[in-house]
């Protein structure tokens, strides 16, 4: 993938809602990823040609993606020639030497935490603290190594003395769920891909109890965030040996940070004393 080809926003944007396009708009999107065309040099109809498109599909792909319309999209395209390019997300090769594994985690790391943070939406954070900060439950679900986020998520809310559980368990988190009010309890989901089945399962029990629900995920189009009320979206893409996406969970803690400190500014003095009391708690236990 030539991410260098195009400007940052819209890489990301094409990356987080890739699986959710049709035939031909996933054409009209490898043309762009693989810098098949030059984009500012390309009429809507040669474009719509190479996908083998309507020229109608061009203008709704350039829509999805942020832009008025084509035209919009293509002078995007060219403002960015003129800007340097930024760092790429390198996928993990089995041949690569030791060096260039350690330089390309640091670096795709970064990358991840800092488009994370670039794109993060301040109003979708402060309803997600605020409605976090009011409730009387809150039930954080992940399954697999999304679980550690979850359990991370769950103990510091725990730590200020928010009555939140979690549970590795997927017919549990269903049990909880279906105990839950949803004029006063949440429910947190973290999955990096929106695809996992048992999550999918628990946000649609969530919808039949009118349960509110934050989603955080990678991919805003997922079938899980479609059923969110707030999205809160991590960015990173590279790929290990085996495929597997790395820096994914370093996206989550980061987010689940911001919420944890967000909420706990909402909350206030009160609980800043349950924290303290809660680090003196666990003192015996520290060397």
């Amino acid at each position: 993938m030539k991410t260098n080809c195009m400007p940052r926003e819209c890489c990301l944007k094409l990356q987080s809602i890739y699986i959710s396009l049709n035939k031909s708009e996933k054409r009209i999107a490898d043309i762009l990823m693989n810098g098949t065309l030059a984009v500012p040099a390309t009429t809507i109809k040669n474009l719509a040609a190479e996908a083998e498109c309507s020229e109608a599909t061009v203008v709704r792909f350039a829509k999805k993606l942020g832009y008025d319309g084509y035209l919009d999209m293509r002078r995007k395209f060219a403002d960015y020639i003129n800007n340097p390019p930024v760092l790429q997300y390198d996928d993990m090769k089995l041949e690569d030497p030791v060096e260039s594994i350690i330089k390309k985690v640091y670096e795709t790391t970064v990358q991840s935490l800092e488009d994370t943070y670039n794109f993060l939406e301040l109003d979708k954070i402060n309803n997600a603290a605020e409605i976090i900060a009011g409730a009387n439950k809150i039930l954080v679900a992940g399954v697999g190594d999304g679980a550690v986020t979850a359990d991370a998520a769950y103990h510091k809310f725990v730590r200020i003395g928010l009555q939140c559980f979690t549970s590795t368990d997927i017919d549990m988190q269903l049990i909880l769920c279906s105990q839950m009010n949803p004029d006063t309890d949440v429910l947190i989901i973290i999955s990096h891909s929106g695809l996992t089945k048992s999550l999918l399962n628990l946000a649609k029990a969530a919808k039949k109890y009118r349960i509110p629900m934050i989603v955080i995920t990678n991919y805003e189009t997922s079938p899980l965030a479609l059923e969110a009320d707030i999205i809160l979206q991590g960015y990173s893409f590279t790929t290990d040996t085996n495929g597997e996406v790395i820096s994914k969970r370093i996206t989550q803690f980061f987010i689940i940070e911001i919420l944890y400190i967000c909420t706990l500014k909402i909350l206030g003095h009160h609980n800043v004393e349950i924290l303290t009391n809660s680090n003196t708690a666990v003192k015996p236990n520290k060397a």
